[in-house]
C-alpha cells in the first residue's frame, strides 16, 4: 500500500502534465456516484474483490488502493 501523502503527490504530479485528470476518491465518495442505481454485491470494494466467487487468475484476492463497484439502472 502507498500512504495517502504519496498517492496525493503522485496524482498532483500526473495532473500537472496529463489529460484526463486523475481524481482520488474514498470508497464512500465512490459509493455516492452510484446514487439512483442498484449497487450490486459486493458493493464498493477493493477491485480484486469484484468477483469474490470466481476462480482467481493470480491467486487469492488481496487489498489494493483502488476501489470500484458495479451497479444497474433500476
Amino acid at each position: 500500500h502507498f500512504d495517502p501523502d504519496s498517492l496525493n503527490a503522485a496524482a498532483a504530479a500526473y495532473n500537472n502534465v496529463a489529460d484526463p485528470k486523475y481524481y482520488l476518491r474514498s470508497p464512500e465518495q465512490i459509493a455516492e456516484l452510484f446514487q439512483g442505481f442498484e449497487l450490486l454485491p459486493p458493493g464498493v470494494v477493493s477491485v480484486p474483490y469484484w468477483r469474490p466467487t470466481g476462480a482467481p487468475a493470480l491467486g487469492e484476492p488481496y487489498d489494493v488502493d483502488q476501489f470500484g463497484g458495479v451497479a444497474r439502472k433500476r
